[in-house]
């Protein structure tokens, strides 16, 4: 969960991905965590025909409290009747921004309390009432900068700087907007709209971010704002992941996407687990020019689109790829692949008994 990268494809479509290594207070890794999550409420989605998901990085205990309390406020509003016809992405993005902001500053309204038994209301106005409801007043000077640095999170912690601040990517299909974007950033705390077709957050968002620029660069601004294609797309957010990966700490593994169709609201295409895994092997020989762009998209869409077997994938690959001891190579951790001797494609290595 280092970096979340989402993309519009169409204007009727889009996707959002996220990598699943994730650090303890910088010393332990894993590489089983990500935060991303569906916030359809299937009766409310099949009403309005809407769909959205929610992708981060950083504490993912923090997340899911924001995601507790946006449900929650939005199925509150919906029996309440306060949502009639139609309902756009962005009124359900501002619910998600009012509950970013009341966690965070439960957060720290918690953290002040624990610390001198007063809260960050108090802190403003300079004084806390007692059990017998007795004005104390709060004038140590050293006690009121900690807390004012813990209210700014500028406070100096024993461990370091914390992981990856707190942000957010949402994606989502209506019927009015089709597909559209938006992103909460820790630091701002205010709702932005995704205007360039495409986002990257997170430790390797400058890495991720221009290997998909490089994308939407080759297009005409007429272009780009339609998006850069289905196939096409797949293949840029997945070589967006891959950049960030080889460019940045703290981002690796597996990596988790979900799809978005306005024609298909109520389906969310995913990505995970083995044929995630798959995705990445077919984006890496494409990288190493070992597979064309051609080959390589069609494989991805057959692959996510298509449901094709990953098994039979994998297979293909290795038979698609201008060089099978070079994919075999660059699958263990070659580097210069093209420049370490190969074995004839005919060598017993390959034959049916040892087959990759």
């Amino acid at each position: 969960m280092g970096i979340v990268t989402a993309l519009k494809f169409t204007p009727e479509m889009g996707a959002i991905c996220v990598d699943q290594e994730s650090w303890y207070l910088n010393r332990r890794r894993t590489l089983f965590n990500d935060i991303l999550y569906p916030l359809n409420l299937p009766q409310f989605t099949q009403e309005f025909q809407i769909n959205w998901v929610y992708g981060a990085v950083g504490n993912p205990n923090f997340h899911m409290e924001v995601i507790q309390k946006a449900r929650k406020e939005i199925e509150t509003k919906w029996k309440k009747g306060h949502f009639q016809n139609t309902v756009e992405i962005m009124t359900l993005s501002r619910i998600i921004l009012k509950a970013f902001q009341q966690t965070w500053r439960r957060r720290i309204d918690d953290q002040i309390r624990f610390l001198y038994g007063f809260g960050a209301d108090d802190l403003n106005r300079g004084y806390f009432l007692d059990s017998k409801g007795q004005k104390i007043p709060i004038k140590n000077s050293k006690i009121k900068q900690y807390a004012l640095d813990c209210v700014n999170q500028k406070e100096k912690l024993f461990f370091g700087t914390l992981p990856t601040p707190n942000h957010i990517c949402l994606i989502g299909v209506d019927p009015n907007q089709k597909f559209s974007a938006f992103c909460i950033k820790e630091d701002q705390g205010v709702l932005s709209f995704q205007s360039g077709g495409f986002e990257s957050l997170g430790d390797g968002c400058y890495a991720g971010a221009m290997e998909m620029a490089r994308t939407l660069n080759l297009q005409f601004l007429s272009d780009r704002r339609q998006g850069c294609g289905r196939n096409r797309g797949v293949l840029t957010l997945l070589s967006s992941i891959l950049e960030a990966s080889d460019h940045y700490a703290k981002i690796g593994g597996n990596i988790r996407m979900m799809i978005l169709d306005a024609q298909q609201p109520q389906e969310i295409k995913e990505l995970r687990d083995a044929p995630a895994r798959i995705a990445l092997e077919i984006t890496k020989s494409y990288r190493a020019q070992i597979l064309s762009q051609e080959q390589a998209e069609q494989m991805l869409a057959d692959l996510i689109f298509h449901q094709n077997n990953w098994e039979a994938m994998e297979a293909q690959l290795f038979q698609t790829v201008s060089s099978r001891t070079a994919l075999d190579k660059l699958l263990r951790g070659y580097k210069n692949i093209g420049e370490l001797p190969t074995l004839p494609e005919n060598h017993p290595f390959f034959g049916k008994e040892k087959q990759l």
